[in-house]
């Protein structure tokens, strides 16, 4: 946990404008294509070939996906993206998978917090949940946020009074930093959160979301 909390600069202010920038025309001639939250892993500037890595729900393994996609030179590799894609050819067993590639957008990327103040003092300004789903040692949402056009934080605080017990509570921390919203748009999130999952005392990993859609108030992660 001492690792976890030296990594992490806890003044930091989220942007939401790449993560929730609007997505580029799909091209209505494709069908095969599908969406992943996927580790961009760096590019070789020489073939014009970006790596990323992918891994699947809970614990399945993970792939190694290989495009020809240029890469905006300000990405920094461990960046989580949401990856629209297709793969270049049938081999479901391969650990390293040629794709193509038709688009890559910017998600939120952090690591699960430590607050620093009483946690009942963290704005939770409300989204609207879409999905929640853990690959590996992280866990993403995908939900609908209100629109300022300014900064806002969107991070998942631990509460650190549960860290050596069961069930971890975990809570989003959202606030808009704004007095004036316009309009919802989609956004997606990645939380690394592995140096409390892979805890051997930690069986369920409960995550506390203002959510005005799917009425439930929290998520449970369980370990398989």
């Amino acid at each position: 946990m001492k690792h976890l909390l030296c990594a992490i600069t806890c003044a930091a202010t989220l942007m939401l404008v790449a993560a929730c920038s609007k997505e580029s025309p799909l091209d209505e001639s494709r069908t095969h294509y599908r969406y992943d939250v996927v580790t961009y892993t760096g590019s070789d500037a020489a073939t014009g070939r970006a790596t990323f890595e992918l891994v699947g729900r809970d614990v399945a393994p993970s792939v190694t996906l290989r495009g020809n996609v240029k890469v905006d030179s300000s990405m920094k590799v461990l960046q989580r993206v949401l990856l629209r894609y297709d793969f270049a050819r049938d081999d479901e067993t391969s650990s390293v998978r040629d794709i193509k590639v038709y688009g890559v957008t910017r998600i939120i990327t952090d690591s699960l917090r430590f607050a620093t103040v009483p946690l009942n003092r963290y704005a939770m300004h409300p989204v609207k949940m879409r999905s929640a789903w853990r690959t590996g040692d992280f866990i993403n949402l995908h939900c609908m946020v209100e629109h300022t056009g300014k900064a806002r934080r969107f991070m998942l605080l631990i509460d650190d009074a549960t860290r050596n017990q069961d069930t971890v509570h975990c809570y989003l921390h959202h606030d808009l930093l704004a007095d004036t919203a316009y309009f919802w748009r989609e956004c997606y999130a990645s939380f690394n959160v592995g140096n409390v999952w892979k805890r051997t005392g930690c069986k369920t990993m409960r995550v506390h979301i203002n959510d005005e859609n799917l009425g439930a108030k929290c998520y449970d992660f369980d370990r398989k």
